[in-house]
C-alpha cells in the first residue's frame, strides 16, 4: 500500500472565531508546542468540516480495500476506488 503524504488523522473540528463570525475549524492532530496548531480548513458548514476531518480515514480505508480485496473487486468497484485514491492524492 502506497502511503500518502498528507497529515494522516486523526483531525479534530473545533470552533473558531473568524472575522466574519463564528467558524469551524478542522485541525490535524496536535503538535508538540502549544500554539503551532494552524487549522487545515475553516468551514462554516458543520457536514463539510465533518468530511474534511474524516477524509484520512477514509483514504486510508480506501487504501486498505484496494490492495487487499482487489482480487475480489468487480472492474467497476476498483475503478471507482481508484478514482477516489487519485482524487485524494491530486493525481
Amino acid at each position: 500500500m502506497q502511503h500518502s503524504a498528507h497529515t494522516p488523522g486523526p483531525w479534530q473540528i473545533e470552533p473558531w472565531r473568524a472575522s466574519w463570525g463564528p467558524t469551524l475549524a478542522v485541525y490535524p492532530p496536535a503538535f508538540p508546542r502549544e500554539g503551532s496548531r494552524v487549522p487545515v480548513a475553516v468551514e462554516l458548514s458543520a457536514a463539510n468540516a465533518q468530511l474534511i476531518s474524516a477524509a484520512p480515514d477514509m483514504l486510508r480505508v480506501l487504501e486498505f480495500l484496494l490492495s487487499d480485496l482487489n482480487s475480489t473487486l468487480d472492474a467497476e468497484t476498483a475503478l471507482i476506488i481508484k478514482g477516489a485514491i487519485n482524487k485524494a492524492r491530486g493525481v
